[in-house]
């Protein structure tokens, strides 16, 4: 380890990158869909996905008893994969989740 002190005067910009550092499983997600990186505003699903079984209703007039990832259903049908779906779209244990979550904690140099 370099135990040298780094003063101001020696540091050039192109020495320093700046990294995002995150502390949660916090991914930007859409309250209409339930997909990733995109607000509700920006959404162009017709309708709105039940955050238990992934239907076309809201979570308040949902009467199924499974719950269904809508995530992983349409990364299954989109990319030809074959993720478990028996979750709800909101469960931290979704496959298609931990890889969004992977791609969107990965360090970035601004």
């Amino acid at each position: 380890m370099n135990s040298e002190v780094i003063r101001p005067q020696n540091v050039h910009k192109s020495d320093l990158s700046i990294h995002r550092v995150f502390e949660s499983d916090y991914i930007p997600r859409c309250w209409k869909c339930l997909g990733y990186f995109h607000k509700s505003s920006d959404c162009t699903e017709l309708n709105a996905k039940c955050t238990k079984c992934s239907g076309n209703h809201m979570r308040k007039d949902c009467n199924s008893n499974d719950e269904e990832c809508c995530n992983c259903l349409r990364e299954n049908v989109n990319y030809h994969t074959k993720h478990i779906s028996e979750h709800s779209p909101m469960s931290k244990v979704c496959s298609v989740f931990r890889s969004k979550l992977a791609i969107y904690q990965r360090p970035k140099v601004l």
